[in-house]
Parts: C-alpha cells; structure tokens; sequence
C-alpha cells in the first residue's frame, strides 16, 4: 500500500509523570411434618456462538532475569466452521507470535526465527529446549526483551478483530513498542482490508477530519506543539500479498469494534507514544465512505 508520507517535523521535551451469662441448653428441631419444598435447580444454559479464552506463552533466559519473552493471546471456539477456527488458533497461537518476533528460536530452525541460530552468542537455552535473544550482536548489552498482547476487539459469527499492543528491545538504539491489528472474515477466511470496507478503496476519506471530537486537541496537548498533526497520518490500506488466512500475520494499521473502526496513528519512531493512543472513528460517522455490500457492513447499516 502507499501511504501519505509524514513531514519532517521535531517534537518538544514535553513528549520525553465486634454477661457472660450461660448459654441456654439447646433445642432438638422436631422434624416437620412434611419436607419442605426445595426449588428446583436449573443448569446454567449452554454457551454458544463465538467465543474466546486467553492463552499466554512465557519464556525466559536461565541466566539473565530481564531477558524475557510473554505473549499473552487467545483461541477462539464456537465458529461456525471447524477449519477456519483451526487455523485462525495456529495462527494467534501465542507460541507462534513469540517465534514470529525473532526473539524466540527453535534449534536449527533457518525460517523467520533464525536469528539465534546464525548468531547463537546472542541467545540463551531455555528449560524448555527453546533458543530466546538476550545480548546485541557485539555482545555489549543484555536484557533484551519482547511483550505482546493479542485482544479480541470484536467476535461475532461474521468477523474476528484483534488489536495487537507490543513493546521490545531487539538490542537497537532504543526499544520500540505500538499497536496493530488484524481483522478476519469468518465466512470466506480472507483477511481484511480497504477493498472490503471502502466504498472506493483506492481514494481513502480525509480521515482526520472524521476523527473524534477532541482527538487532535489531545494529541497536540500532549506534544506541546500546535502542528502536531503535521506528522500524524491514518490508512487502511491493501494487502500487498494474498488475503487467505496464514502465519505470520500481515497486521496493519486498523480494526474494528461495535462502536466503530479504529485507525493506529501512522507516525515516526520518535513519536511512537501516539501509537498508543488509537481513535475510534464511530460507524455513523464513516458511513458514508463505506461499503454498503462489504462483510462488515452488518455493525453500521
């Protein structure tokens, strides 16, 4: 996808704080002459549609006590299609993100997890034969570490959004964290992008203007700069590459929830704070811009 690139632009310091008297003799109950009722107990009804449970991964160096890796993710259950659900849980499995980050390594493995093996004084055998990343390439610094999270921000029997939060430090100049998302037909199993949700995909709406009210008020109070804006950008976008369900994931900058959709600031690395901070534009306010036929269609017609 292209999308708008950012001006050069130089952000403030305000961006970097409860008679003792005997006790009468106790009472026999006499039996009532009949039992008494006792209400009947009805078992609790079965849940069903989609639903999900949370599911973590942790691994740690035996050594370094800060070099850690957690992935806290999800399996869902309950889908209509037994298929789809197998492979979207292999998919966010969290053993399968943590190997997706490069911070976690199979022995041998020569696939997206790879780095431990082509540089192995960079990493620390784990109690569960694992390879994770503690120490940058010179070996000067440890404590390397990677946190995410995957949340279901909507599942009904029609899609499956997830918000992706993370933060690490993969031994560059400075740690790096965000969020991204991810969202899942659960008919077809393709991915979603701005063909499914844009009335015209190729020319997005000017999405600031759509923006919550307050949204950029806040965004330049927190900056200290009046132009804040300036290297703030937001896009849906299209996926590059197929659309059919696989691992690693190809997330991208929005989601969706009941309420509305939800566009990731796209900002520079030094600004990335912003990242955290994801506006949820409200369905009757995008409507206009949307399909009307697409598979999301159902949370704003």
């Amino acid at each position: 996808m292209t999308r708008p690139a950012p001006r050069p632009f130089a952000l403030s310091a305000a961006l970097f704080a409860a008679a003792c008297a005997p006790a009468p003799p106790p009472t026999v109950p006499t039996a009532p002459a009949t039992p008494p009722s006792v209400p009947a107990v009805q078992a609790p009804a079965a849940v069903s549609g989609p639903r999900w449970v949370v599911r973590t991964f942790d691994v740690k160096s035996p050594r370094d006590p800060d070099c850690r890796v957690t992935v806290r993710s999800f399996a869902v259950s309950g889908l209509a299609d037994a298929a789809l659900e197998a492979r979207i849980n292999a998919a966010v499995a969290p053993e399968a993100i943590a190997l997706q980050t490069g911070h976690v390594a199979q022995p041998g493995s020569k696939s997206t997890d790879a780095t431990c093996n082509e540089t192995p004084s960079t990493c620390d055998a784990t109690e569960a034969g694992l390879l994770v990343m503690c120490r940058t390439f010179d070996g000067s610094r440890g404590g390397l570490y990677h946190n995410a999270e995957l949340r279901p921000t909507l599942l009904d029997d029609k899609l499956l959004s997830i918000r992706h939060e993370y933060d690490f430090d993969g031994g560059g100049a400075h740690p790096s964290d965000g969020v991204t998302g991810v969202t899942i037909d659960l008919r077809t199993g393709r991915l979603l992008d701005a063909r499914d949700l844009l009335a015209q995909p190729t020319q997005e709406p000017d999405w600031i203007s759509l923006l919550p009210d307050g949204y950029v008020k806040k965004i330049v109070e927190t900056s200290g700069e009046a132009n804040a804006m300036d290297i703030v950008s937001f896009g849906i976008g299209t996926l590059e590459g197929g659309r059919e369900l696989a691992a690693p994931l190809p997330f991208r900058e929005f989601y969706v929830t009941r309420e509305g959709l939800a566009l990731i600031p796209i900002v520079p690395e030094v600004a990335r704070v912003f990242r955290h901070d994801v506006p949820t534009i409200p369905w009757a306010r995008v409507r206009g811009a949307l399909r009307t036929d697409g598979p999301a269609a159902h949370l704003y017609r």
